[in-house]
């Protein structure tokens, strides 16, 4: 147990029953237990101060709102603070015992390729003989054990409770997906960072940024941390160049660059040749002095996942390791699940894949485009957007969709508490030469580009990915990309394959 004054100390709050001890953290009253701090924040939607008498009559000994009178009036020891919700960060790492001192961690941010990025790192530290766990969309994984969470980045207290577990189970590395809500949320305040990874920055997330300036200065919060001692940025992303100006002006971290057009990058790609096998790539090393050259097979399709074995080669570079060292790991890195997954079947070539913006939208396309004109064959995409987010996105997918594709259904992704039909009729607008469908269930619509397909045609699946759920009218319901895919594979064309 610590005392609130201990938990505090770092803090700038004037704190009433300063030594009342205290045994957990809850934001959420419906997890207080006894001896609890109940911090009270106000939400867009739920306001935490309406919670309180719940909170303490399931056990809460001590409250932290935003607000000074509510303080008083429930007569709780305590502290008040305008700035509670950035301030949660350092109060959750205090009462941890500041965990992440002891864990050696890489938190990687950007709009398309955080998942893949951090799940390479993971695979090549295993490859190294070295534990490393997870955070990010996927959820929470330390070793055989997986927790599921809401947001790619957690809260706060989730977060610092679970490096409480990596340090106490003495696993030294973890790599973690940064989102830019959390970033402006504060939820990694009072986290030592070793290593920051920036991957590239498109149109997402403006219903909540509402500019891309505003959405990059999110994402650059991460490079500001005091405890970072290596930043690795993708300077073929005109915001990476941006970041890369800035942090020069910064004398404490010198950046490593990473970059399939520029020559004079730390980690340059010098060819590039795609066959049935992967992609061969002649990677060259120029750094601190250490100059390499060496030629791998990254075992995937997509120049996308060069940037991302790139990026996450670099951070070992950083770390000491060779080009050389590191190329079996490379070599024999395995794709992610949802992210350009191959569903085997003998007849087509059926695709999952994650992608939900324009940009990531496009770097798909462009790839199996590529490969279903090699072969005369047509490219199926089955597609639609999340329901309230960012809106303004919607006709650009479609846009490129009807850049890249010979046909389309547009669907249900997660409407959540909008209008499906809203959602479409936005998407639809953004098309102008393509043959369409409207098919809302997705299931169905799945189903129905299967039934359209013939030998050798390419379908991607697009939007929900790693997804094992839908999320209609508030509720959801248990729903997978993949199986539905693979069942229709199975009754439709036959003879499928199994993973």
């Amino acid at each position: 147990m610590i005392s609130i004054n201990d938990l505090t100390q770092q803090l700038s709050v004037s704190v009433s029953g300063g030594g009342q001890l205290i045994a957990g953290l809850a934001i959420d009253s419906r997890k207080v237990e006894q001896d609890y701090l109940y911090i009270a924040l106000q939400g867009e939607q739920v306001d935490g101060n309406d919670f309180i008498d719940e909170a303490k009559s399931k056990g809460a000994v001590a409250l932290a709102t935003e607000l000074p009178h509510i303080l008083m009036q429930k007569n709780m020891p305590g502290f008040a603070s305008s700035n509670l919700r950035q301030q949660l960060g350092y109060i959750a790492s205090e009462f941890y015992a500041c965990p992440s001192k002891s864990v050696n961690i890489t938190a990687i941010t950007g709009t398309n390729g955080k998942t893949s990025t951090a799940h390479f790192i993971q695979q090549i530290y295993k490859k190294l003989n070295q534990r490393c766990a997870i955070v990010g969309t996927l959820g929470m994984s330390l070793g055989d054990q997986n927790i599921d969470t809401v947001n790619t980045t957690p809260d706060a207290i989730s977060f610092q409770a679970f490096l409480q577990q990596v340090k106490s189970e003495a696993c030294e590395n973890l790599v973690l997906e940064a989102s830019s809500h959390a970033l402006v949320q504060g939820r990694l305040n009072g986290t030592a960072i070793d290593c920051a990874i920036f991957t590239n920055l498109t149109h997402d997330h403006l219903d909540y940024h509402k500019t891309m300036d505003a959405y990059y200065e999110a994402k650059r919060q991460l490079f500001e941390f005091d405890s970072l001692t290596t930043a690795v940025i993708n300077i073929d992303d005109d915001f990476g160049v941006r970041l890369y100006r800035f942090l020069s002006n910064q004398s404490k971290v010198k950046p490593f660059l990473i970059s399939l057009r520029d020559p004079q990058a730390n980690l340059f790609c010098h060819t590039v040749c795609y066959s049935t096998q992967g992609i061969h790539v002649d990677m060259q090393l120029n750094f601190e002095g250490k100059e390499e050259r060496q030629q791998l097979l990254l075992p995937f399709i997509g120049e996308f996942n060069i940037y991302n074995s790139m990026l996450a080669a670099a951070k070992f570079i950083c770390d000491g390791f060779s080009l050389t060292r590191l190329q079996p790991a490379l070599e024999s890195l395995d794709s992610v699940l949802g992210r350009m997954q191959l569903i085997p079947h003998t007849n087509i070539t059926a695709v999952v894949d994650y992608a939900h913006t324009p940009d990531a939208l496009e770097n798909i396309l462009l790839t199996l485009s590529t490969t279903a004109r090699q072969s005369g064959s047509k490219l199926i995409v089955v597609f639609g957007c999340g329901g309230d987010r960012d809106q303004s996105k919607r006709p650009l997918m479609a846009a490129v969709v009807d850049k890249y594709a010979d046909l389309a259904i547009v669907t249900d992704d997660n409407p959540r508490y909008e209008s499906s039909e809203a959602i479409i009729e936005q998407i639809v607008s953004g098309f102008s030469f393509i043959s369409y469908q409207v098919i809302a269930d997705r299931a169905a619509a799945i189903r129905r580009a299967v039934e359209m397909a013939q030998q050798g045609d390419v379908l991607l699946v697009a939007g929900k990915g790693h997804e094992q759920y839908q999320i209609v009218n508030g509720v959801q319901y248990d729903f997978s990309d993949q199986q539905v895919l693979r069942d229709a594979l199975d009754n439709v064309c036959g003879e499928a394959s199994n993973d």
